[in-house]
């Protein structure tokens, strides 16, 4: 199985504090080295539970891990640039390689033409509109997992489901999301 990390690295940031504290070291004595690292839950490469957007959504503790891994789909949306929206039309022309249950990647390459470091990437970086979600939901039926961290952001609302989040890349595959790691 080929697995594919998504996760941007931790490092500071103009938004997110990132407290890493060294509480036991060699060089003082301890046998172990340890670090304790503070960090919001809702920073960098992370998973969103529905709970964050619905009140009676699902917490994280009640999803299943199967859902993050299996067969992926990438859909290529690079010729979307700043503030370009999916929309179920892309969808439709560009994702007709996507099955029932496939993880759905939707890749826009935004990562490469901004630094997720910068403030322009979160505020002008391609979004997931309201017709690709509802798409997501009824073709895919499984959430799907973004580079495009502002995509993670785009949910609705779905009697079949608790919510649908959007990603990005180009071929099928295995797909694995590791949430914070690097």
């Amino acid at each position: 199985m080929r697995m594919i990390d998504l996760s941007f690295p931790i490092r500071p940031h103009f938004r997110w504090k990132v407290a890493p504290e060294l509480v036991a070291a060699h060089a003082t004595g301890h046998p172990l080295q340890s670090t304790v690292l503070t960090i919001s839950c809702h920073a960098y490469t992370h998973v969103d539970a529905p709970l964050h957007y619905l009140v009676d959504g699902r917490d994280m503790a009640s999803m299943p891990v199967d859902q993050w891994v299996g067969d992926a789909a990438v859909v290529d949306l690079t010729h979307l640039g700043a503030n370009g929206e999916v929309t179920a039309a892309d969808l439709e022309r560009r994702a007709g390689h996507v099955r029932s249950g496939d993880i759905v990647l939707l890749r826009t390459d935004w990562p490469r033409r901004m630094g997720v470091d910068k403030e322009q990437f979160w505020k002008e970086g391609p979004w997931t509109g309201p017709s690709a979600c509802e798409w997501l939901v009824t073709v895919a039926s499984r959430p799907s997992a973004t580079t495009t961290l502002q995509t993670i952001a785009s949910a609705t609302r779905s009697p079949s489901r608790d919510g649908v989040r959007a990603a990005r890349s180009t071929r099928r595959t295995r797909f694995s999301f590791r949430p914070g790691s690097r």
